[in-house]
């Protein structure tokens, strides 16, 4: 994701996709994470880089993108997101030259944080409750997604269109 989008996105709560409104219910935003649920806990406290997502990005989300779909996509809502680290390269220093580390997260607070060169805003995640996904209705296909759609490739399309009943829909 873009960086600066990625950290207004994140820090103001907006859909990762299209910078509107995320879903907001009372048990808290919508957010698609990859399935980790073979550790204890998750997703309670969950370390993420991607902000939340509205209803229709969501759905078409867990449809169109590879890091959703070659993994389990699971909907989760968040109660209290917290904005609390930072997504980059650490640094080493030894001599003569300082030494980039591998990519990770560093929360604030970390002794390492002034030696990293951060790329994104990273947030945990808090009052967290796994949801359904979010899935897309014949409304939903406005002429705007619809412009998408007719652009996107084929096998984006051909998965679509078996989730929502058929190329009639697309000719409305």
């Amino acid at each position: 994701m873009h960086g600066p989008r990625q950290r207004r996105a994140m820090r103001l709560l907006l859909c990762q996709v299209c910078g509107g409104r995320p879903d907001h219910t009372e048990q808290g935003w919508l957010w698609l994470l990859k399935d980790e649920s073979r550790y204890a806990g998750w997703p309670e406290g969950e370390i993420t880089t991607h902000p939340p997502v509205c209803r229709l990005c969501g759905a078409l989300s867990a449809l169109l993108c590879t890091h959703l779909w070659q993994g389990a996509a699971v909907a989760v809502r968040v109660g209290k997101p917290i904005i609390d680290g930072v997504y980059g390269l650490p640094y080493a220093v030894s001599k003569p030259w300082m030494t980039p580390g591998k990519p990770t997260v560093i929360l604030h607070g970390d002794p390492a944080m002034p030696w990293m060169l951060g790329h994104q805003v990273a947030a945990s995640l808090t009052k967290v409750t796994i949801t359904d996904l979010p899935t897309l209705r014949p409304e939903d296909l406005t002429d705007e997604v619809t412009d998408f759609l007719r652009k996107a490739t084929a096998v984006d399309v051909a998965r679509l269109l078996a989730k929502v009943g058929g190329i009639a829909a697309l000719n409305r």
